[in-house]
């Protein structure tokens, strides 16, 4: 809707006016009130003042007839409506009649303020009544209290006189009102005219009639806007851009300019060109416009329109680098011809200098790219010659475990292998940091089950806690999704670096890793978003300390590296592998009481593709969980809860006794982590009492703790499962057991931790008449590596032959024959005479034979920088594993190629 400037005015005059003139009248009236009470008060004060001196003497003497006489002189005022005197009890003396007739009575106004009345004057407001109470005590000179006077005053005059002023303020404001819309309205006038007549006028001009009248005289800013005005139609009617003005624009432009027609011929150019020409006005006119480049910028002899394009433009003496842009122009008249030519605007920019600074950052590009390049050969480098030798002593202490050690000799052998072990995870951290830093690092996606990594990643950690008296909890009954697509092995070394940090940094308590999983749908296929709470009772960090927790060699304080080790790159790993999985680490953490560090990571889920994770139905079950942990029974509850079970828990075996006496369990999980009385006493008391029915008893052990032989003999546990309880120990030790209770020593789970790479790898046949089936050529520069390799691939029955480089290994399978047929090679790369890589390549090529073209090859070799697995690859090997070498992987990879090659004999 519209509204007129004039109108609008007029209704904000009126708004003004309305607020303005009404707050003056609320102010004078509020002014006026005031006043008049103060003069009310200062009024009755001086009177009931006056009569309380008047009263001592006839009150102090009882003359009543006397007191009523001064009350009914005060009561001639005419804004005194009574009059009270009144003993100290409250009793009215007088009440101004010739008969006292309220005499000896009491009033409620007494009654209301007795207990602050003596020593005080009272006002009391009433506004229903318009009055005014007044009470004051009398008193003699010498403070002898006699009475009180009661005085009512009437307000009623105040409020007449409020009322006229008001009536007088409102009749003033409503002429000042009227006054002022009219005065509004006539300046309204003298504005809005002015201003409709420039409208006029600009109106005019924009439809290109320049004869304009704004003839009205005003000293304000309309009339320097309506003369501003009249000039500029005067300078538009009498003037045109001048072709002068546009020729100077053109000839101080830093870059050729060329007009051009549609043949290409050249009508005219700027002073810029003919300056890098050194030649007259005409010089360049009529020639066509690839006369003066090099490369033929019009083909067919037809303008190309374009933008940026490179050439070279030749002058009398140089040739030099332009950058040529050719646009269209409108069609013009030409004065020259009296044809209509289309025309095109060229426009040639110099750009050496920009070339300059263009070829010095390309040089400086390769600086840096070759000083990475050195960088990353001087990393490779290392990293081949520290693992070359790191896999000859974490293989020889390894097989060393395996021989005949007393028990001292084998604690010293541990504790070589954790050493070395962690002199190896320094070397990955700082290479995985090395790959991350350089953006080289990829990862490996592939399908795996997550709650057998998590399972796996916690249980390789537990004797590290444990070792410290740490309890180590995983929670997984919030997350139900099993086979997963992502990076396992990444996500693996972010929870074991974060899970080993807590523990590291844990003294005493424990570390709880609790798991949650959701789908967040998308068009092809579910995302899942995947958090893990690790959270733990550790030395805490300071506030101050946590925003540079992440960063790279950096540790909450030095103390920590002195105290704990480590050099601070395992947490910077961790973040930056979880921002590449598209996630986040957070941390929140307090002093002295512990972290919670929560990874979140986003996997793919696929519903259509992969399964679930395994369930069981265990809705009849009653279960009963007996710990001292108060996570550890609150975990299992969750779970078996959500499995349907009904469980227990107790922290304690009297409660135990207690809640087995009162109702009936089909299972019953004891935490013996330390064997005790208490524990055997409550197996055997359950065992022995047949009230308790065939209740199965399952023992929560330690990761190195093994239940004797005897315990089981006499069925006092027919279970086991080490900590921390995983899903799957959950599932066999509720389903499996009912088919194997007689032989449960045997089914005690999985190995401690400690003793993996302990175990000695057995064969099905005896020593020594066992019949090798599987031949692999070991080739390997190193005596120490071949002695190891050697060592594992024995254990795992199969024949080895050793050479020292490429061209002995092509050698070897030149001469081999059918009696000795190679179903594997295992090359090293790095290697004398001929490398890995050469070898295999000429395998591919046919030059051992074509029985062996097609071999598997699979790299076993120090190289672990990034791009050192593709290298392999391309060279023609089948596989790769880095040194040194973990016997379960070699043996994993191995198994896998009996399987894909279709070779007959079996690993043990």
């Amino acid at each position: 809707m519209f509204y007129s400037l004039k109108f609008k005015l007029i209704l904000f005059t009126v708004l003004v006016g309305l607020v303005f003139t009404g707050s003056i009248v609320v102010a004078a009236i509020q002014i006026q009130k005031k006043t008049l009470n103060q003069e009310f008060k200062l009024k009755t004060n001086n009177l009931i003042q006056l009569l309380s001196k008047n009263l001592i003497n006839p009150i102090y003497n009882l003359k009543v007839n006397e007191i009523t006489e001064l009350i009914n002189d005060y009561k001639l005022d005419e804004d005194i409506i009574n009059i009270f005197v009144l003993d100290n009890l409250g009793l009215i003396i007088s009440d101004g009649t010739e008969d006292n007739v309220l005499q000896d009575e009491k009033l409620n106004i007494f009654d209301e303020h007795k207990s602050t009345i003596i020593g005080n004057q009272i006002y009391s407001f009433e506004p229903k009544k318009h009055q005014l109470i007044v009470i004051k005590a009398v008193t003699t000179s010498t403070g002898v209290h006699l009475g009180h006077i009661v005085m009512d005053v009437s307000l009623q005059r105040e409020e007449n006189v409020i009322l006229e002023t008001l009536t007088s303020l409102i009749y003033l404001s409503l002429i000042l009102f009227v006054c002022g819309l009219f005065i509004t309205y006539f300046v309204a006038l003298s504005f809005i005219k002015p201003i409709l007549l420039i409208q006029k006028a600009t109106n005019s001009i924009s439809e290109g009639d320049f004869d304009i009248d704004l003839s009205f005289n005003r000293k304000d800013e309309l009339g320097k806007l309506a003369r501003s005005i009249c000039i500029m139609s005067e300078k538009l009617n009498s003037t045109t851009v001048s072709k002068d003005f546009v020729n100077n624009i053109i000839n101080t432009m830093g870059d050729c300019l060329f007009i051009i027609n549609e043949l290409g011929i050249i009508k005219s150019t700027n002073k810029h060109a003919l300056t890098l020409f050194h030649c007259e006005d005409t010089f360049l006119v009529g020639k066509h416009l690839n006369s003066i480049f090099l490369d033929n910028v019009i083909n067919d002899n037809s303008p190309i329109i374009m933008s940026g394009k490179e050439c070279l433009l030749t002058t009398n003496d140089e040739k030099i680098e332009m950058s040529l842009s050719i646009n269209e122009l409108v069609n013009v008249n030409n004065s020259q011809t009296n044809t209509n030519d289309q025309l095109f605007v060229c426009i040639a920019q110099d750009i050496r200098h920009q070339k300059d600074i263009q070829n010095k950052l390309i040089h400086s590009m390769a600086e840096i790219e070759d000083s990475l390049k050195v960088k990353n050969q001087f990393l490779a480098s290392v990293s081949h010659e520290i693992r070359t030798p790191m896999n000859g002593v974490i293989g020889m202490l390894r097989l060393l475990r395996t021989s005949n050690l007393d028990h001292q000799q084998l604690h010293y052998a541990k504790l070589a292998t954790s050493n070395a072990e962690s002199l190896l995870n320094l070397i990955n951290d700082i290479l995985d940091f090395s790959k991350i830093e350089a953006g080289k690092f990829q990862l490996d996606n592939t399908s795996f089950n997550l709650q057998e990594l998590l399972a796996d990643t916690c249980e390789s950690l537990a004797q590290s806690a444990q070792l410290k008296h740490i309890e180590l909890i995983l929670d997984v009954s919030e997350s139900k999704h099993s086979i997963v697509y992502g990076d396992p092995n990444r996500l693996r070394q972010i929870l074991t670096n974060i899970l080993g940090n807590a523990i590291k940094f844990t003294l005493q308590g424990e570390v709880l890793v609790k798991v949650h999983s959701q789908l967040i749908d998308t068009f092809e296929t579910s995302n899942l978003q995947l958090v893990i709470d690790v959270i733990d009772s550790g030395i805490g960090i300071k506030k101050e300390k946590i925003e540079t927790l992440f960063d790279s060699f950096t540790q909450a304080d030095s103390g920590t590296t002195r105290k704990f080790g480590g050099t601070g790159l395992g947490l910077t790993i961790a973040k930056q592998l979880s921002l590449l999985m598209g996630g986040n680490i957070q941390i929140v953490s307090e002093l002295n009481k512990g972290s919670v560090f929560s990874i979140q990571l986003y996997l793919t889920f696929d519903p259509d593709k992969l399964s679930v994770s395994n369930t069981i139905d265990i809705s009849n079950k009653k279960i009963l969980v007996v710990a001292n942990n108060k996570n550890v029974c609150l975990s299992l509850k969750k779970q078996l809860d959500q499995w349907g079970a009904e469980t227990n828990i107790t922290d304690n075996m009297d409660n135990a006794l207690l809640k087995l006496s009162v109702d009936t369990f089909d299972f019953l999980y004891v935490d013996i982590e330390n064997i005790n009385d208490d524990s055997l006493n409550l197996a055997q008391f359950v065992k022995k009492e047949p009230a308790f029915g065939d209740i199965k008893i399952i023992a929560m052990t330690l990761m190195d703790q093994t239940i004797s032989t005897h315990e089981f003999n006499i069925h006092l546990f027919d279970y086991q499962i080490n900590k921390p309880i995983t899903q799957m120990s959950l599932i066999e030790s509720l389903t499996l057991f009912e088919q194997h209770k007689k032989d449960m020593v045997t089914l005690n789970k999985k190995e401690p931790i400690q003793d993996i790479n302990n175990k000695k790898l057995t064969l099905t046949q005896n020593e020594e008449t066992k019949e090798y089936k599987i031949s692999v050529l070991l080739v390997e520069d190193n005596y120490v590596n071949q002695e190891i390799a050697t060592a594992l691939l024995d254990s795992l029955n199969i024949h080895v032959t050793t050479v020292e480089n490429g061209e002995q290994a092509l050698s070897i399978l030149i001469k081999n024959t059918n009696l000795l047929q190679f179903d594997f090679i295992l090359m090293d790369c790095q290697m004398p005479v001929m490398d890995g890589y050469t070898a295999t390549q000429a395998i591919r090529a046919g030059k051992a034979g074509n029985k062996y073209k097609n071999i598997v090859i699979i790299a076993m070799t120090a190289n672990a920088m990034a791009g050192d697995k593709e290298k392999c690859i391309d060279a023609g090997m089948n596989d790769y594993i880095s040194k040194p070498v973990d016997p379960e992987i070699l043996q994993n990879v191995l198994s896998n190629w009996v399987s894909l090659s279709g070779v007959t004999g079996t690993l043990q």
